[in-house]
């Protein structure tokens, strides 16, 4: 896993994307490939115009997305290189350390941030999260209980949510 600032080399080498269904509906990956190594570079719900080249992605990474979306995995082992500024990094990587099954708030992340008063900004953090699933911005909730807002929308997350949740039960018995 890697954070770096906005316009790396990322940026500027060759994107390409693949699709695949999942129980959630369609999923499309963006990844590049350096040193021979394939690196997420984002992750998108449904079918969107996108600005990179159709090309089949790794049975590997298909495998890691479709075992966590039917609630066989629990987290990814895959590399990625996530763009933002130094606090979305911040925040991305704290998100990322919430447990699966757990939930936790915009108030948690912005007070662990010592931004007590982040809030909203964390919320626009999360937004910008490119790869939702690997950085598990659905876990992020807000302090009323409410679900809150998700980039790939509401209904999403609370089924992303609801998984997680039953999944952790039926491990537990």
């Amino acid at each position: 896993m890697r954070y770096s600032q906005r316009k790396s080399k990322a940026s500027r080498s060759e994107r390409f994307y693949d699709c695949i269904d999942t129980r959630v509906g369609p999923l499309c990956i963006v990844y590049t490939e350096r040193d021979d190594e394939t690196l997420i570079l984002k992750v998108l719900f449904g079918t969107k115009r996108l600005d990179a080249r159709k090309r089949p992605l790794g049975d590997e990474i298909k495998r890691q997305f479709q075992e966590f979306l039917d609630g066989k995995r629990r987290a990814f082992t895959l590399r990625y290189l996530a763009e933002g500024t130094e606090f979305e990094r911040q925040v991305w990587e704290l998100t990322s350390s919430i447990p699966y099954g757990e939930t936790r708030t915009y108030k948690w992340i912005a007070e662990k941030l010592k931004k007590p008063r982040g809030v909203r900004a964390v919320g626009q953090a999360l937004k910008k999260n490119p790869l939702p699933l690997i950085i598990p911005c659905h876990r992020v909730i807000q302090s009323d209980g409410n679900i809150g807002g998700y980039s790939s929308g509401i209904d999403i997350k609370r089924r992303l949510l609801e998984m997680e949740y039953y999944n952790n039960l039926s491990t537990k018995h």
